[in-house]
């Protein structure tokens, strides 16, 4: 009878952690509704967790393309990134920028980011943030500054530096046009399918936003022109004259007005289309460099 009483118990717990784990499923399940293809849905052929890494992979290898052909990254240099997760620019830009480069990012969803990089987590949209990221690049360029005056790393006042400097930003109030960042990069999109820390409320909660919230989720291509519009007015003040402008957008019929603006604040743009990474997504890279001194008033008061 006791063993009887046992088994029967035992089967119950596990039937119990059964159905615990159904929201799990529940989650992955509308992951791949929505960036499976309707081939992957139909063949099943691979995971959530392989198609991520497809994914990253595929525009890793699709950003140091550009890269050597366009010549974007150099050592030492501060670049710029506006929605950095899953952080696949950071790691190529780090890469070519090396221990005496600094990227500085930003975005809602946090990633892990190599050891040149400093990552901010909010909405770019907000100008407090907007203000965060340009303290960021500025406090880069200074202790870099103060690196090679110093000579030996270890012998750098890195804290002394630090407050001394903020307390001068404060005095001077808009920065923005100090920053003079060599690139900026804006990836502005809706988020990559998120297929670990849903225990951890810093990623659930923000990857849950992107999602659902009105005024966050990317729905369409206009959602994405905007928010290139937005990238497009910072890197404006923000990049410096010689610097690069490099920014992603989801194709569609009114990419034209884009381009036009494009081309009105610098004087070479280039496109670079990425097709069959998914079929929710055709995406294009315009590369912008050549920024001239006189943007038209008309796109800073979008």
């Amino acid at each position: 009878m006791n063993l009887f009483q046992r088994t029967t118990f035992v089967n119950s717990w596990k039937n119990c952690l059964t159905k615990s784990t159904d929201w799990r499923f529940s989650i992955t399940s509308l992951n791949k509704k929505f960036f499976y293809s309707t081939k992957q849905r139909q063949g099943k052929t691979q995971s959530l967790s392989s198609y991520r890494a497809s994914l990253e992979n595929d525009y890793f290898i699709f950003l140091k393309h550009i890269n050597e052909k366009e010549k974007i990254f150099a050592p030492g240099q501060l670049v710029i990134n506006l929605g950095s997760s899953p952080g696949i620019w950071n790691n190529v830009a780090s890469e070519y920028i090396g221990s005496e480069g600094r990227v500085v990012s930003v975005d809602i969803i946090p990633s892990r980011s190599p050891a040149n990089c400093s990552t901010i987590q909010g909405n770019f949209l907000s100008m407090a943030i907007q203000e965060e990221v340009v303290k960021a690049g500025l406090r880069a360029r200074k202790l870099r500054e103060a690196s090679a005056q110093y000579g030996d790393p270890s012998s750098v006042p890195y804290l002394q530096l630090a407050i001394e400097h903020e307390a001068a930003m404060e005095k001077q109030g808009s920065l923005l046009n100090e920053l003079r960042a060599d690139v900026v990069m804006s990836d502005l999109n809706r988020p990559f399918p998120m297929v670990q820390g849903f225990e951890f409320s810093i990623s659930r909660k923000p990857y849950s936003a992107m999602r659902n919230r009105e005024l966050l989720t990317v729905k369409d291509h206009m959602d994405s022109l905007f928010l290139a519009q937005s990238s497009l007015i910072f890197s404006l003040r923000g990049l410096k004259q010689s610097g690069t402008f490099l920014c992603k957008v989801v194709n569609g019929p009114n990419l034209s007005s884009l381009l036009e603006d494009l081309t009105m604040c610098f004087s070479k743009v280039s496109k670079h289309t990425m097709k069959g990474v998914s079929e929710n997504e055709n995406s294009v890279i315009y590369l912008c460099t050549g920024k001239i001194s006189t943007p038209p008033f008309k796109l800073l008061n979008v």
